[in-house]
């Protein structure tokens, strides 16, 4: 008897939980369904600004690594030793200064082989722009992944006075015997 007993009560339980949960389910599928109605009713609302953000991101990195890339400093920007700018970096250093909006006024310089050589770039940019004796806060100057894209002015001067040099002298064509007769 005391076997049917438990049974009994073990049984009895049992339906009064699967009661209690099967009770919540009308609650359940009512409030699923009416979330999906207002989730339907306010579309697009709910995906509009992630996809704005999802298409203007990659134009914002763009236009950074463009500023990033005009203003960038290379090797052929420094003498061989790598602690001073060459003339010609210092006019690129003094025509980012002048010409950058005030939100993009720094100076990236292509890394070096080490950090020492980076280092180095780094301080003679600054002390460029310290005897520039420009007014208001100090540019930022960064070292930066990117790799400039060019030659020195030493090698493009050199191409172009080599192409002068090879461009024939001009001379009108020789005359021939027959000219034409006017009236």
């Amino acid at each position: 008897m005391p076997r049917v007993a438990s049974g009994l009560l073990v049984g009895v339980l049992s339906l009064w939980a699967s009661a209690a949960a099967q009770a919540n389910w009308f609650k359940t599928i009512y409030h699923d369904v009416r979330g999906g109605f207002h989730t339907n009713n306010m579309w697009p609302e709910p995906y509009v600004e992630p996809s704005r953000r999802a298409v203007k991101e990659p134009f914002a990195i763009l236009h950074a690594r463009g500023w990033q890339r005009q203003n960038l400093l290379g090797e052929h920007h420094f003498e061989e030793d790598q602690t001073r700018l060459t003339p010609a970096g210092v006019l690129r250093v003094k025509a980012m200064l002048a010409n950058s909006p005030p939100q993009y006024r720094a100076v990236f310089v292509e890394k070096g082989q080490n950090r020492e050589v980076t280092n180095s770039r780094i301080d003679a940019i600054q002390q460029a722009i310290v005897d520039m004796q420009i007014e208001g806060p100090l540019p930022a100057v960064t070292a930066s992944d990117l790799i400039v894209e060019g030659w020195s002015s030493e090698y493009v001067d050199a191409v172009g006075r080599k192409y002068h040099l090879s461009i024939p002298e001009p001379r009108l064509p020789a005359a021939t015997g027959a000219s034409a007769s006017g009236p």
